[in-house]
């Protein structure tokens, strides 16, 4: 059953709308790190910050219009990767350190640090995030078998392909074609 929302988010509207979204996010982002730059250091470096926030966002839009053909298309993806979920993690942490900032009324120099703080946090959890993402584990179909986030080889719906599962075609609960070991794991 399709939805009304789910329509909707298959439009090119929903996505001009966020990518506008995420342009708002990124400047507000900029605009605080330029903030805590000029109450930290006395260093008005708005113009630079807001320079590399635009790159990173073009950059961005850039690897999710090219298909991943050659090494320099897979490096702008991974790259744009990062710092769209640096974005997420850093303007969450943001907003919390903003509301901390106005409910205790903080100094702008205890503000500054905050900010230094938030984005802080939010590399660690990016650097967290990035180096458990190739531990994770599909215990879908109970073998424990181990698959790289991402990875073409990965049965969508392996999780029906248990012995003893009548139904899900073949015979015994084995999908057609899986022979008599009924062995999904593929070349991984």
């Amino acid at each position: 059953m399709e939805t009304r929302f789910g329509k909707w988010i298959k439009t090119k509207g929903f996505a001009r709308l966020f990518v506008l979204v995420l342009l708002g996010a990124a400047c507000y982002m900029g605009l605080r790190a330029g903030n805590a730059a000029d109450w930290l250091w006395g260093r008005r470096l708005y113009g630079p910050i807001f320079l590399l926030v635009l790159l990173l966002m073009l950059l961005a839009v850039y690897a999710q219009h090219t298909g991943v053909q050659g090494r320099f298309q897979r490096c702008c993806k991974r790259i744009s990767a990062y710092f769209l979920c640096f974005l997420l993690y850093d303007v969450l942490a943001l907003l919390v350190s903003d509301l901390a900032g106005l409910l205790l009324r903080l100094g702008p120099a205890v503000r500054g640090w905050l900010v230094v703080a938030a984005a802080a946090i939010s590399a660690l959890l990016l650097l967290w995030g990035s180096a458990h993402a190739r531990r994770l584990v599909c215990r879908g179909a109970g073998d424990g078998a181990r698959y790289p986030p991402g990875a073409a080889e990965r049965p969508a719906h392996r999780h029906l392909y248990r012995r003893g599962l009548s139904g899900a075609g073949g015979s015994g609960g084995q999908p057609p074609g899986a022979g008599a070991g009924g062995d999904l794991r593929g070349p991984l």
